[in-house]
């Protein structure tokens, strides 16, 4: 192991963030639960797909907790992790992350967020007309750490391996592990 600086930072990171992740996600904040739909027929393909709240978002009053909260989400199926994300924009929240993955899981023509073909592709490829997802978050926004959410996505990422996180960006393939 190195005795610099930069050694001992990437030895703390692997012993307290990337060893750890599993413990982070005890702690996790549930969003809701939904299913994701293949009716199997529609008059325009967007009447094919719906997505259906089983567990609406957890609210403080009229609002929804997740609407302020930055940070990392997953979204399981039973006790299989499909798919890992993050949001830490200053316009972004996980809320509204949730609403553009379930609208782009509708809207097939979608090309802005292209989690929703995926679902669709392992619905398919599962032989599913339906799916319940639950989903989790950590809010890493109350620690105004710049990189928080970043760190943890990948350590979740790598730890947990889940199925749709392999996407294209921009020229390229993004492997996540």
């Amino acid at each position: 192991m190195c005795k610099t600086a930069i050694g001992n930072l990437a030895s703390l990171l692997r012993t307290e963030v990337f060893e750890k992740i599993d413990s982070y996600w005890t702690e996790a904040e549930t969003y809701g639960t939904i299913e994701l739909e293949d009716l199997g027929h529609g008059y325009y393909d967007e009447d094919r797909y719906q997505v259906n709240y089983i567990v609406s978002p957890t609210k403080t009053g009229k609002r929804i907790d997740a609407n302020d909260a930055k940070g990392v989400y997953i979204w399981y199926r039973g006790n299989e992790i499909l798919y890992v994300g993050k949001t830490d924009s200053p316009t972004m929240s996980i809320h509204k992350r949730q609403k553009n993955h379930m609208r782009s899981f509708i809207k097939v023509h979608e090309t802005h967020e292209s989690s929703g073909r995926k679902y669709r592709e392992y619905l398919k490829e599962n032989d599913l007309h339906s799916m319940d997802i639950v989903i989790k978050y950590i809010n890493t926004d109350k620690f105004d750490i710049e990189g928080m959410a970043e760190l943890i996505e990948t350590a979740t990422i790598n730890n947990y391996q889940p199925l749709l996180n392999r996407e294209f960006k921009g020229r390229g393939q993004r492997e996540c592990y």
